[in-house]
């Protein structure tokens, strides 16, 4: 059962990587950039979840652990940057 739930986990996470490629194909600049990232990481995940359907555990070996931290880490890192833009790009002394 959770085998299964895996598998279901990394197709929810391939879709999003999808809708996040397309959303990268149809944006510019910064915005396309962070989206590629955004998919890529996301297929990251995603295998990752199949590796954890194979392995029984998020934590071992160790490396699947590293993995998927280092994936939790880029999607921190575009959210903060998304919000700091986004803060920047108004004048907040006025």
């Amino acid at each position: 059962m959770i085998r299964t739930g895996n598998y279901i986990e990394a197709a929810v996470w391939m879709l999003m990587a999808v809708i996040g490629g397309v959303y990268a194909f149809n944006a510019a600049g910064t915005s396309r950039r962070r989206w590629r990232l955004v998919a890529t990481t996301l297929l990251l995940f995603a295998l990752s979840d199949v590796v954890e359907a194979q392995t029984g555990a998020w934590w071992r070996p160790w490396w699947l652990l590293a993995w998927k931290a280092l994936c939790l880490v880029v999607f921190a890192w575009v959210i903060i940057q998304h919000f700091r833009d986004r803060v920047r790009s108004r004048d907040w002394l006025r």
